[in-house]
């Protein structure tokens, strides 16, 4: 004991009141000094024989725990550098979206001032790629908070069903050029009312029916939600988007997940996309309690699941009708 390092010794000397006591094996690591006065972090592994002794064989992992201490080391400057990139695509995100907001305006502005039906064409076809700048910029910016664990839940008291019923009709009119019809089970169990980020919610929700919608020709898109759990005041709400287009091969599956990993090269080119929608979805369903996960057979179809922990509340009492405006400058000049 004389060898061992002053702050091990309480725990040397616990071992071995196991030892007297007559544990079988006892395994333990201790720093001992070596001849040289340096300290070594030795592994011991006491064992008894048959003829009633203990036999000690101790081996020096010095070098192992270094590593171990190197390892983690750069782990946790790897981690910080995905923070700091995380956080740069963010604001970056931020940058250029104001810019493309203002190219919009003014596209906008000039459509209601244009009448030439060559420049008038050209200008749709500048709002149609702003559009769609815009979208791949939302994703980035969403995909570097879920990175940089920057995403921030509200809480606040929305209508379940009315959200998912605003996602039907939002993508009502998308649905409809490609042939497919969208329809919602919620179960009557589901609560009515709840506390949650109904953005959020409805983000995911969207991104699915999306998804199904695009992927899907002359069929149906189909909406559920059933009550899976109820613990501590919480229900665990799962939903299910279900289609019938043209379904996922079980090889690229466990990707599909993984930021900027799609189904296949070319649906970029055909369908469009960044690849991180699925991915932003997993993360904040994950944000929100839950996880994310799909059924598919090639050529009849996908259903994608996910869960969420919600607190179901009573109807919010009704906010009053605003006051009619006031008339005191009714015909003022400004």
């Amino acid at each position: 004991l004389c060898a061992v390092h002053p702050d091990d010794m309480p725990a040397a000397i616990a071992e071995l009141e196991k030892i007297k006591s007559g544990i079988p094996t006892v395994h333990f690591e201790v720093r001992v000094r070596t001849k040289h006065g340096s300290y070594t972090h030795t592994s011991w592994h006491v064992t008894p024989a048959a003829d009633g002794k203990q036999y000690a064989i101790g081996r020096d992992v010095t070098t192992q725990l270094e590593m171990q201490d190197y390892l983690k080391a750069e782990k946790n400057r790897a981690e910080a550098a995905t923070r700091a990139k995380a956080r740069f695509l963010a604001n970056m995100s931020h940058e250029i979206r104001t810019p493309m907001n203002g190219i919009m305006g003014m596209a906008n502005l000039l459509m209601d001032s244009i009448q030439d039906p060559a420049q008038v064409e050209r200008l749709r076809i500048i709002q149609s790629c702003g559009n769609s700048m815009l979208d791949l910029i939302n994703d980035v910016l969403d995909f570097s908070k879920v990175e940089a664990d920057g995403v921030v839940l509200e809480n606040q008291p929305f209508a379940l069903h009315a959200a998912a019923r605003e996602v039907v009709d939002m993508m009502s009119v998308k649905a409809s050029e490609n042939s497919v019809q969208i329809v919602d089970e919620i179960a009557a169990s589901a609560p009515e009312w709840v506390l949650g980020d109904v953005t959020r919610f409805r983000q995911v929700l969207a991104n699915l029916v999306s998804n199904a919608v695009k992927f899907t020709k002359n069929g149906v898109v189909k909406i559920a939600c059933a009550v899976e759990d109820e613990a501590q005041g919480k229900r665990l709400l799962h939903f299910s988007v279900q289609d019938s287009g043209i379904g996922i091969p079980p090889e690229v599956r466990d990707g599909l997940f993984v930021a900027f990993s799609q189904v296949d090269a070319s649906t970029t080119r055909k369908f469009g996309g960044t690849g991180l929608g699925l991915s932003i979805c997993k993360g904040l369903v994950e944000k929100m309690g839950g996880r994310i996960w799909l059924d598919s057979k090639v050529g009849f179809g996908s259903t994608f699941h996910f869960t969420i922990a919600i607190v179901p509340i009573e109807a919010p009492p009704q906010v009053p009708a605003p006051a009619p405006p006031s008339t005191e400058f009714e015909g003022a000049r400004l």
